[in-house]
Parts: C-alpha cells; structure tokens; sequence
C-alpha cells in the first residue's frame, strides 16, 4: 500500500507554475489562474490579499487586458467573483468570492440612504422622486452630470446624501478603474454596468436594497 508523502502540501501543485498551493487561499488563487488561462489570458500573478485575491502583471503583453476591468469583471463575475480596483495599487485588481462572507456590509460605505433597486437599475433615495439611472452611467461624463443633478434636488441632509450617492456609485461601478483609470476618460458599456449591479445586489446589505 502507498504511504501519503509527508512533503506534499496539502493541495497539491500548481498546474502553471509548480508552486506549491499549502491552503485552500493557494488553491482558491490557483483557480483564478485557471480562469485566466482558460480565456487566452497569459502572464497574471494571482496572491491572497486580506480576504481578496490580488490580480496583477508585470507583462506589456497583458497590460492593456488588465487595464480593461470591465471584461474581468464579466469573466470573474461569471466564475464566481466580484472584482473590483485596488484603490491602493492601480496596477492591479482584486477579486472577492461572491460568497464571501466578508464581501457584504463591512466592504460597502454608507450610501446616505441611497438604495439599489436593481430590477430597475436605479439608485433610488427615500426623501425625494429623484433617481439615478445606472444604464446610462458609461461614461464619466454622465456620471457626473447625474451628480450634478442630484445637487439640485431636496434629498434630506443633503451634504451626506451626496457624498452617499458618490460612494453609492463606486461602489457599484468602481469609478476610477472603470471610468478614469489615471485620469483617462473610459467608456463602460451597458452589459459590464448590468453584470456589476447583479453582484452588488447580491452582495450588499438589505437596507442598501430596494
């Protein structure tokens, strides 16, 4: 009968590079690189962050996919992640399990009483008729302009409601990487906005929720 090799870890060898994967983090950091690899993309280091996963690339072969989140938040969301920017390294993203127990309530900012209605598509806020509407939130223009707009309108104590609404939107829509990755304008289209809001919903507490 074969004896269990007492060097092996416990999960195994990574498929890619040989590392060896020690914790389910590893293994879990080891299926990201095989989501990765299976849709064509090369050169990507995968590391545990907290309780995210690093995504990043040293490679200008891969650069320009990096910097495109919306198809990595497509191809995550569909492999059970929800990805977002790393506001303290813009050279990389990180990606949450969207089962994570972490992800919902501690990772959101307060919305001063904005809520998603995500059938719809709005954020909707309980002291007015205003609402923003998230599908034509593309560009940071209309971002903008959105915001602009709510200033004008009676929202309770306003100050909070707008900073709210701001924090409200990137965290739905990851402003900077999605919209102005270094002061870049970027155009986000629909279906990523709609792939973002599906996750949110999922994710955020039910007083965030229509």
């Amino acid at each position: 009968m074969t004896q269990p090799d007492s060097n092996r870890p416990a999960f195994g060898f990574s498929r890619f590079d040989g590392r060896p994967l020690n914790t389910e983090r590893d293994q879990q950091a080891d299926s990201i690189r095989a989501t990765l690899h299976a849709a064509g993309l090369r050169d990507f280091h995968v590391n545990p962050n907290d309780d995210r996963f690093s995504i990043a690339t040293t490679s200008e072969d891969t650069r320009a996919t990096l910097d495109d989140p919306a198809r990595f938040a497509v191809l995550m969301t569909a492999a059970g992640y929800f990805v977002t920017g790393d506001r303290d390294d813009d050279q990389a993203l990180l990606a949450s399990p969207t089962d994570d127990a972490a992800l919902p309530g501690s990772k959101f900012g307060d919305w001063g009483g904005w809520r998603l209605d995500s059938s719809a598509a709005t954020l909707e806020h309980p002291d007015s008729e205003y609402w923003i509407e998230l599908g034509t939130c593309t560009t940071p223009a209309e971002v903008l302009s959105w915001i602009a707009q709510a200033s004008y309108k009676r929202l309770g104590d306003d100050d909070r409601a707008l900073a709210g609404l701001v924090r409200a939107l990137d965290d739905i829509l990851h402003l900077q990487a999605t919209l102005c990755p270094g002061g870049e304008a970027r155009t986000l289209p629909p279906e990523q906005i709609e792939t973002r809001i599906a996750a949110v919903a999922q994710a955020a507490p039910a007083s965030y929720l229509v």
